[in-house]
C-alpha cells in the first residue's frame, strides 16, 4: 500500500500513543498538531507553508514544530523541503500500526457482539468509509482544539506566545525563527538572554558556518547581537528592543 492510501485510510493516533509507541519512547510534543506534522511528511517532503495550509495554522506555528522535532533526529530540513528521518519512519509506521490493531480489535468486537446479518458488511463498508480522508477530518476538527491549561500557565510557552505577537507578520525564515525561539525558552527557563554560538549549533543541530549565515540575517534585522569573548567564543544575546518588548509582554518590570 502506498503511504498517500496509508494517509487517507488512517487517522493519527492519540498523543499518549505517539509518545509510548512501541518498545521505547519518543520525549516531544504531545499533540495532534504533532501527530498531524508527521503523517504528513510521511507521504512525502513538505514545506512548512504546505503544511501549514493543510492544517489550518501559522507557518511559525508548525515550524516550531519541525524545530523541536529535529533537533530530537525525527525530521530534518534541506533545499527548503522537511522530510521524515529514519527514526521519523518508524515512529509513523509504529502509529499506523498501532492504529490498524486498535481497528480490527474494534471490527472484531462488533462482530462478536452484533447479531449475524448482512448489517455487518454495512458497518464494515461504513467504518471504511470514515476512516477515509480521516486525517483531513483530524486536521478540521481535532487541531483546532486548545492544548489545555498547563501551556498557558507555563512560562516557556507564554514567553513563546509572546514572541509570536511580536514577530507580527514579520518576514522570518525558517531558521531564523527557529533560533529566536531556542533562545527566548533559553531566557525564559534560565533567565540568561544570551547563548554561545557553539551551544546554539549543538542545540539545534546547525553546522557551524549555517548557523553564522542565520544570525548574521537575525543581527542585521535586530533581532539579536552577536560579541566575540576572546576566552569563550562568541556570544549570541537577544536584541535590547526585543528582550525589552518580551519582558513586558510578560509583565516584568
Amino acid at each position: 500500500m502506498k503511504r498517500s492510501d496509508l494517509l487517507e485510510t488512517i487517522e493519527p493516533t492519540t498523543p499518549s500513543e505517539l509518545v509510548h509507541a512501541g518498545t521505547w519512547e519518543v520525549r516531544g510534543p504531545r499533540s495532534k498538531v504533532a501527530e498531524a506534522i508527521l503523517l504528513l511528511l510521511y507521504s512525502r517532503p513538505m514545506r512548512s507553508r504546505e503544511i501549514a495550509e493543510k492544517l489550518g495554522k501559522s507557518s511559525r506555528y508548525v515550524a516550531s514544530y519541525l524545530s523541536y522535532w529535529r533537533t530530537r533526529g525525527v525530521v530534518d530540513y534541506r533545499g527548503g523541503y522537511w522530510f521524515l528521518t529514519r527514526r521519523g519512519e518508524e515512529i509513523v509506521r509504529t502509529i499506523l500500526d498501532a492504529k490498524r490493531l486498535r481497528e480490527e480489535e474494534q471490527l472484531s468486537h462488533t462482530r462478536t457482539t452484533e447479531p449475524v446479518s448482512g448489517t455487518i458488511n454495512d458497518k464494515s463498508r461504513q467504518a471504511h468509509a470514515k476512516a477515509s480522508g480521516a486525517v483531513q477530518s483530524f486536521i478540521v476538527e481535532q487541531t483546532s482544539a486548545p492544548e489545555g491549561k498547563q501551556w498557558e500557565q507555563d512560562p516557556i510557552g507564554k514567553a513563546l506566545r509572546c514572541l509570536d505577537t511580536l514577530l507580527g507578520d514579520r518576514d522570518l525564515e525558517e531558521e531564523e525563527y527557529a533560533v529566536l525561539r531556542h533562545m527566548v525558552k533559553h531566557y525564559a527557563e534560565w533567565g540568561s538572554t544570551y547563548l554561545y554560538v557553539d551551544q546554539i549549533a549543538e542545540d539545534l543541530h546547525y553546522e557551524m558556518r549555517e548557523l553564522l549565515q542565520i544570525l548574521r540575517r537575525l543581527q542585521t534585522k535586530k533581532l539579536i547581537y552577536m560579541y566575540t569573548d576572546k576566552r569563550l567564543g562568541i556570544r549570541v544575546g537577544l536584541g535590547r528592543g526585543l528582550k525589552q518588548a518580551i519582558d513586558k509582554c510578560l509583565g516584568k518590570r
